[in-house]
């Protein structure tokens, strides 16, 4: 969820609306937040893989920039 978004169920008891509607980044939501739940972060082996990829996409990206502007140039 968005941060503004967020705050405000944060904020709220369950089974109640939001008194004034909440802007974000999508536009305005009157939030209603039925239920709550504790939920636990993913386990380290359950994401690492999806880590591991997104470090290489970023290091690839940052190379072809640089290979870019050195061939620009």
């Amino acid at each position: 969820m968005v941060e503004p978004f967020s705050d405000a169920v944060a904020a709220m008891e369950d089974g109640a609306f939001t008194a004034e509607p909440v802007q974000t980044q999508f536009g305005w939501h009157v939030i209603l937040r039925e239920d709550s739940r504790e939920s636990a972060p993913p386990s380290l082996d359950s994401v690492r893989d999806a880590i591991k990829q997104r470090i290489e996409q970023d290091k690839f990206q940052k190379f072809l920039v640089n290979a870019r502007e050195e061939a620009a140039k």
